[in-house]
């Protein structure tokens, strides 16, 4: 019983010091209220992330991530660099979350796991009758698991969304350097590349020329910009390769066109290497069925040999 009366104590203390800073939130510096504020802020960055603001059909553990983000941020204001180091928020903003709810979905995992497992263990120690520190044991390693869980979600979607964007980004380029070689302007290349796509790489493209269209900046550089945000070399090459073309369309056409060819023997050679590893994968498994039918049939027949 008295892991159990722990493990109750420590949730209510938990629950009264979330309760406590949600009625008192600490106040803002003066900096920080003037920010938004400042004649020279950044720009808005350009991909849609998910954070703290709740939408207004939201199912309910979408608004339990948004209430844990929110308190998460004002009862922690240094855990979110913390936990998630900076040379991750790429990785993070390319899976469509903030840094700030990416934390709060791992300690939501780390607590519902905590207290799942830890609950299911103290009803093994009543019936069993083990140690009473067994189920914080349990319950420690399942939040632990539960911690880290959401990172590995996010790397299998950060690979996949990288690989999109590398292939739409080539087909972007294709595009739009045909267009231009058709006699039409930049802005209308730009058009034509983006016009026909679906997906989440094609979505972001268009998101940051159409920011752009109503920004300070030029196209190209906000797809740099977009290429820094996401850690995606090509369009940070592309960026870089256009602003050297200025608005000359016929360099323009040209750079567009080598960088076309550029990214389609990247692209070839990436997908040999794969299809190699595949092969190499594949034969490794094989050849290891054929090795184990072979040491069965041997120990069969020594099996054979012993038993006459």
């Amino acid at each position: 019983m008295n892991g159990i009366a722990i493990l109750l104590g420590c949730g209510i203390g938990v629950g009264l010091t979330l309760m406590l800073r949600g009625l008192w939130p600490p106040r803002l510096s003066l900096a920080d209220a003037m920010a938004p504020f400042a004649p020279g802020r950044a720009l808005p960055p350009i991909t849609a992330l998910r954070g703290a603001d709740p939408g207004p059909a939201d199912p309910l553990l979408e608004r339990l991530y948004v209430w844990m983000t929110a308190a998460l941020q004002r009862a922690m204001p240094s855990a979110v660099p913390r936990f998630v180091p900076v040379e991750r928020h790429a990785d993070i903003r390319v899976a469509g979350v903030t840094p700030a709810r990416h934390l709060a979905e791992k300690v939501t995992a780390a607590l519902a796991a905590g207290l799942i497992v830890g609950a299911s263990a103290s009803g093994a120690v009543l019936i069993a009758g083990f140690s009473l520190a067994a189920p914080l044991w349990v319950s420690g390693a399942a939040a632990l698991i539960g911690f880290v869980a959401p990172d590995l979600a996010i790397r299998e979607r950060v690979r996949h969304r990288r690989d999109e964007m590398e292939e739409v980004v080539a087909a972007f380029v294709y595009a739009a350097s045909l267009s231009l070689s058709a006699g039409n302007g930049v802005q209308t290349a730009l058009r034509h590349g983006l016009a026909y796509g679906h997906g989440w790489a094609w979505d972001q493209l268009r998101r940051a020329v159409a920011q752009a269209q109503y920004g300070p900046e030029t196209p190209w550089r906000a797809l740099g910009r977009l290429g820094d945000e996401l850690a995606v070399g090509e369009l940070q090459e592309l960026s870089s390769r256009a602003q050297l073309a200025e608005n000359d369309g016929a360099r323009i056409q040209a750079s567009l066109i080598a960088f076309a060819d550029t990214l389609q023997s990247r692209r070839l050679a990436t997908v040999e290497r794969r299809e190699r590893r595949n092969t190499l994968a594949i034969s490794a498994a094989c050849c290891l069925i054929a090795i184990g039918f072979a040491l069965f049939l041997t120990f069969a027949a020594f099996g054979g040999i012993l038993m006459s």
